[in-house]
């Protein structure tokens, strides 16, 4: 009796080139989300601060911070190709971003609209971050 042996499927180049065009939509949203977000820390901390029981100077930093880094994807997504090792770099970010977020929302003493906010925004943290390894360049 013989058994018949599965052929090895082939790589589908097409699948790996949408990929690669993806990735820059992909960041480019992550940058304006973050920076979005970043700006909104630093212009109306003392409001957010209030709502979601964060205090100001905490949105202040993050806020300082998530403009950098929404700079630096900027920086990455300029460059063609895109840096493999930017990229993983910023989904590496990300995936720190949404367990720290997923960390304050237990240990903090936020508000229920700042509880629902740092889930939230954990959680399209956490997309862009999936997206990020699944898209990466291969070399």
């Amino acid at each position: 009796m013989t058994t018949a042996s599965t052929p090895s499927r082939p790589i589908d180049h097409r699948s790996r080139a949408a990929g690669g065009r993806l990735l820059r939509p992909v960041l480019l949203a992550d940058a304006a989300v973050t920076g979005l977000n970043g700006i909104a820390y630093l212009a109306l901390s003392g409001v957010l601060g209030d709502a979601f029981g964060i205090p100001a100077t905490v949105l202040v930093v993050l806020g300082a911070l998530l403009v950098l880094v929404a700079v630096t994807i900027l920086v990455i997504v300029s460059r063609k190709p895109i840096p493999r090792t930017g990229v993983l770099a910023i989904a590496a970010l990300n995936t720190a971003w949404v367990l720290a977020s997923i960390g304050y929302a237990v240990a903090g003493a936020l508000t229920a609209w700042g509880l629902a906010w740092v889930l939230l925004q954990a959680a399209v943290v956490a997309v862009f971050a999936a997206l990020q390894w699944r898209l990466s360049p291969t070399s």
